[in-house]
């Protein structure tokens, strides 16, 4: 029951968002993912989730992604990325009819990645593509 409460907390945070002065780009809030796992028998899980989006020059910050800004020509910038991927297993959490599938894997941890973002920006819109 706490967890649940907890939880919904989380989720009302989520939909709060802070900024230090109302001209600034940058802004900030706390939500809660849930997600159903990859993996057959993987149960489900929820986890919070920051709502960041903030510029310091070339460096910016966007939810779960840090980046820097490398390249600008006219429409386009190409930048270097970083993050912290949402997939992993955990064997213990392999509901009990699924647990031969994996007899024998070994627990798999979440992968630090990096990339790039290319962003090009037109009258209709910003197409991106990210590369890890």
């Amino acid at each position: 029951m706490k967890r649940s409460l907890f939880h919904a907390l989380l989720f009302c945070l989520g939909f709060l968002s802070l900024s230090a002065n109302a001209d600034e780009r940058n802004a900030y809030g706390l939500g809660v993912t849930y997600e159903s796992g990859i993996y057959q028998g993987q149960d489900g899980y929820t986890e919070p989730y920051p709502f960041i989006d903030a510029d310091f020059g070339d460096f910016f910050i966007k939810d779960k992604v840090v980046g820097w800004t490398g390249f600008r020509h006219n429409n386009i910038s190409i930048a270097l990325i970083a993050s912290y991927n949402d997939y992993f297993l955990d064997t213990e959490d392999i509901n009990d009819a699924s647990k031969d599938i994996f007899v024998g894997i070994e627990n798999r941890d979440r992968a630090f990645e990096i990339g790039f973002l290319y962003t090009y920006y037109s009258q209709v819109g910003d197409l991106t593509w990210e590369y890890y």
